[in-house]
Order: structure tokens, then sequence, then C-alpha cells
């Protein structure tokens, strides 16, 4: 199966990049050609970003979203490492410089793949993450939406709890930086709270902020400018940025 996906590169920039691996949120969206300030961002910085339309994205057909209902730490995980071991081989991505990055489901998406892949990543940055499956089970059988949800990451609790990054939090050796909403409606406040209770109880090395009356969007300007302003920091701490040329 070819999977789909963008790169996007520093202007003049040359040979291996640190980089940014930057699953999308949902999982049922798309990564497309339009502006994205988040890639915009990284760019800027001096990273390469990669996005990749993982199975149980959205656009490319019924059956290929179909494939990541149930398979979120199975089919998608597996597809966006085998995204990142793609940008090794083709001499992109430099294998000692890599955070994975994402939002919502690419939050999930970022703690999953440090939790299974302790060796491939620098570090992770979480917004609004996803973090217990189990937990998220029980919380939507309150709403209207409960049996999309449980079409979307499945029904099995054995299942659930294997694939919740919470309940692996001592499998993960990169520092992780987790932002969430006060008052987020999309994910509860509790899923990063959870993450961060978990890996400090695991001694792991984590930083977690909660933005003021932020909700699952970053529409609050200052909570825009201050969870971008961790990242920049949180990044240039654990990466090292090239020097390019001025354009």
């Amino acid at each position: 199966v070819s999977i789909p996906g963008y790169k996007s590169m520093p202007k003049h920039a040359t040979g291996k990049l640190p980089t940014i691996i930057l699953p999308h949120g949902g999982p049922a969206t798309k990564v497309n050609k339009d502006f994205s300030y988040w890639t915009q961002f990284f760019v800027n910085q001096g990273y390469a970003v990669i996005e990749m339309n993982f199975r149980g994205s959205a656009g490319l057909g019924y059956s290929y979203l179909q494939a990541g209902f149930g398979s979120w730490a199975d089919q998608i995980h597996n597809d966006i490492t085998d995204g990142v071991r793609w940008a090794i081989e083709s001499g992109i991505a430099d294998p000692e410089q890599m955070c994975i990055v994402g939002g919502s489901f690419g939050g999930y998406a970022a703690l999953l793949g440090v939790a299974r892949e302790p060796n491939l990543y620098t570090c992770a940055v979480a917004f609004a993450p996803v973090s217990d499956l189990l937990s998220l089970k029980r919380t939507s059988s309150r709403y209207l939406n409960s049996e999309l949800i449980e079409g979307q990451i499945g029904s099995d609790k054995k299942q659930l709890k294997r694939s919740s990054p919470r309940r692996m939090a001592d499998q993960v050796q990169v520092p992780v930086l987790i932002m969430h909403g006060e008052k987020d409606r999309v994910v509860d406040v509790k899923q990063g709270r959870g993450m961060d209770k978990a890996l400090r109880n695991a001694g792991k090395v984590v930083i977690y902020v909660e933005l003021a009356d932020g909700d699952h969007y970053l529409s609050i300007e200052e909570n825009r400018l201050h969870a971008f302003g961790l990242m920049e920091d949180f990044l240039s701490r654990h990466l090292t940025r090239p020097l390019l040329p001025a354009s």
C-alpha cells in the first residue's frame, strides 16, 4: 500500500535535517496543499516536516478510511512509523534528531509513537491529546456520538487498554511536552492531566502546561502564541536547527 504524504523543507536547506513528524488530527481528516500554520512554523524554524495520510485518513476512498477503524495503535501507528523510516532512508531526516508533534489525534499518535518506538524519536509534543482510549469510551457513552467514537477506537476493553499511551508511560524514554486547553470540549483536559501524571509517576521527563480558558483549537490568540513559544523553546533544546542563509 502506498501512503501519500508531504514533505516541507526550509529554503536553501541541504543534507539531513532535524525533522518534525506531524501526524494530522481526526484521524478521519486529510493533509493537503493548503497553508498550515503548524507546518509553516516548523519550517521557518529550520526543520523538515513530514506529514502522511495514513490509513484511516479521509478523501482516499472508503476502504482506505475504514482501514483505520479500531486500528489507532496498529495500522495507523505502523503507517506513521513507516513514514518516519522512509524519511530516514531517503536522506531527508537526521535519525538522531527527530521529534513527533501533533494535536488531538495527532497528539495521541505522538504519545503512542514515543511509547511504542522508544529508540526512534528524540522528543514528543502533544497538544490536546487523547491518552486513554478506555476512558474516552466511558466518557463518550454520555453523548450522542458514542457509536461513532466506538467505531473509530473499537470496543474491546483489553485492546483499548493496550492502545492507550497513558498505560505505556513506563516505556517512554524521551522528553515530552504536553499542552491542553482548560476548557477543551472535544478532548477532555483530564486526558492530558492523566498522561502527565502517568509519566511523572514513571519518573519520565515531562512538561505539562494547561492553557487558561483554552479550547481544542487554540482559538485564543494569547494561548496560541504561548503554545508555539513553548514548542519553539522545547524543540530548540532537543533538536539542533541548521544555520540557513538569508533568503
